[in-house]
């Protein structure tokens, strides 16, 4: 907020010039990002397809269960949240079955 950053703060010649930029910044890096992920895993011959993210796929549901089903993803290796969760790929109420995915837990705080 305006009351941590002051107006010659900035993230640099990337990223938004201001804090008010910050949502606008984002939501065009997003849009950018999942172009390329798509594209790059449409092309990708690789025998294992693993997304490492910050968000687990229950941020974007839709997204990731669209992307899953058209590349194949195998695993989501996630973190944000303070809990470790298993998702195997025939746990039952695994949303994104037959793709697996896990959250680190390592976000900090009791774990």
């Amino acid at each position: 907020s305006d009351v941590h950053v002051t107006a010659t703060v900035g993230c640099g010649q990337e990223g938004p010039a201001n804090v008010a930029e910050c949502p606008s910044w984002f939501a065009s890096l997003w849009g950018n990002q999942i172009m390329w992920l798509d594209k790059n895993l449409g092309g990708s011959k690789a025998d294992w397809q693993i997304i490492v993210t910050h968000f687990p796929p229950t941020w974007g549901v839709d997204y990731w269960t669209l992307l899953s089903e058209k590349h194949g993803i195998d695993l989501f290796v996630t973190g944000h949240q303070h809990n470790q969760e298993l998702h195997a790929s025939d746990s039952p109420g695994n949303f994104l079955a037959p793709t697996a995915w896990l959250v680190s837990g390592g976000g900090g705080g009791i774990t």
